[in-house]
């Protein structure tokens, strides 16, 4: 342990230390501080020196919803929910990215995959196909084996998608 260092009233980007103490029997010094959000957190002192903790945790959530928050459809419903257009485009990339997914195997464990563009872009793959013509459409591939991509995706009615399907030849499911 390293010499003591009064840091009292002194602010830490967000937060600013008030009195210390040694939490739960350990070597170290905690101080208990204050968020200019008005939470509090108790912080080792060597974190509070270096910067590596500078608030609450408020900074992590305002920073995080800001970048997931770039297009406004993941909670653009009432009650938060999301639009139609953003639960597809989850559901596009969980069926090909994740083997646990329901569908997994006729998409990505088939080798269809996402484009890089899309991928991490919800307002990328928005720009490409746009809203959804109606309730009765969803997400098809014009291309069965094709990937996700621009020029091979389009809003379809299950109609539509029942026509291109791997098992539909001349009319008929073989």
């Amino acid at each position: 342990m390293g010499k003591f260092i009064d840091i009292s009233d002194q602010k830490f980007g967000r937060l600013t230390a008030h009195d210390y103490t040694r939490l739960y029997g350990r070597k170290e010094i905690y101080w208990r501080c204050t968020c200019e959000c008005g939470g509090s957190k108790y912080v080792m002192s060597q974190n509070l020196r270096t910067g590596k903790i500078r608030s609450c945790g408020c900074l992590l959530r305002e920073t995080t919803s800001k970048r997931l928050r770039t297009h406004g459809q993941s909670r653009a419903l009432p009650g938060g929910k999301a639009s139609p257009e953003y639960r597809a485009w989850t559901a596009m990339r969980e069926r090909c990215n994740y083997p646990r997914a329901v569908g997994y195997k006729n998409y990505g464990g088939r080798g269809i995959t996402v484009c890089v563009e899309w991928q991490d872009d919800f307002q990328a793959f928005f720009d490409h196909i746009g809203p959804r013509p109606s309730p009765k459409h969803t997400v098809d591939r014009i291309d069965n084996d094709g990937d996700y991509e621009p020029g091979n995706v389009r809003w379809a009615t299950r109609v539509e998608q029942a026509r291109n399907t791997r098992t539909y030849k001349g009319g008929r499911k073989t």
